[in-house]
């Protein structure tokens, strides 16, 4: 509790200090900001603007997007909060001892290593979040599958399966990216990510309960909520990629359609939603 109020309060000091915008840098030099700029523009995710605004706060719970990102957010946390908490009870209930449970726990971070240089090798080579979010999260649905059907004599293959579980983090953090990266407004933006915490928050509250003790040692109906939190997050990051899909294809037609419309760089740096920018594309 005191670390999680520590990090909050270091939260909103540094978003009181620090600059909402690249040109207010003092740490930057006249091209630096110039370059910030242009990424800015490129990206066309606007310049921060603390004012609210109604209208984009509005267009946040209109957005189909934020359903699914407040789905996966919630589920995600859900199998984390399983796992977090009862990690060490499903290693021994592979069959290991309480004292070899320690270290052959410690696989998994490295597991976790791997997969995430595997993902960003995934994502480089074909530009986009969404395969590699998908790849993890498969990846964690068939080492939640192996943990659940394979006989209790194949401990080690059963252990290798829950290293695979934890690709999920991996997939969850290439969505954070992908988020960021997709939505355009500061007030659409905060209000995004502030719903997407809160459900993430109201998962990792959720994921223990899962783990009964009824159930134990094997906690069987726990890992089977765990795989199908996995399959929902595995949908739910589709569905954004069809959205995607969809709303480029229908902004391609529209300009194919009228005649090649100009926008200037002040027009892709002003303060509006991605909604209400046709010149924004929107990431895969």
């Amino acid at each position: 509790m005191v670390f999680g109020g520590v990090t909050v309060a270091w939260g909103l000091l540094l978003l009181l200090i620090l600059p909402g915008e690249p040109i207010k840098m003092k740490q930057l030099n006249e091209r630096e900001k110039l370059v910030a700029l242009e990424r800015i523009r490129e990206a066309r995710t606007g310049l921060n603007d603390r004012r609210f605004k109604r209208v984009q706060f509005v267009e946040t719970f209109k957005d189909p997007r934020t359903h699914l990102f407040c789905l996966l957010a919630m589920c995600s946390s859900i199998a984390n909060g399983g796992i977090s908490n009862f990690g060490s009870a499903i290693i021994r209930s592979f069959g290991f001892s309480p004292e070899r449970t320690a270290l052959v726990g410690m696989s998994t971070g490295g597991a976790e290593v791997v997969l995430i240089a595997l993902c960003c090798l995934i994502s480089d080579v074909t530009s986009t979040r969404a395969i590699p979010g998908v790849f993890s999260y498969v990846l964690s649905i068939i080492g939640a599958a192996m943990i659940i059907a394979l006989p209790a004599s194949q401990r080690d293959t059963r252990m290798a399966g829950y290293c695979l579980v934890f690709a999920f983090p991996v997939g969850y953090l290439f969505v954070l990216s992908w988020l960021a990266n997709s939505v355009s407004g500061s007030t659409k933006k905060v209000t995004l990510n502030a719903l997407v915490q809160i459900f993430y928050c109201v998962g990792n509250a959720i994921g223990p309960q899962t783990f009964r003790s009824k159930d134990a040692p094997d906690y069987v109906p726990a890992k089977i909520t765990i795989m199908s939190m996995f399959i929902v997050c595995l949908l739910s990051t589709v569905g954004v990629a069809i959205v995607h899909y969809v709303w480029n294809r229908q902004r391609s037609s529209h300009r194919a359609a009228e005649s090649t419309v100009e926008t200037s760089a002040e027009e892709d740096l002003r303060d509006c939603t991605d909604r209400e920018k046709p010149t924004f594309r929107y990431l895969y």
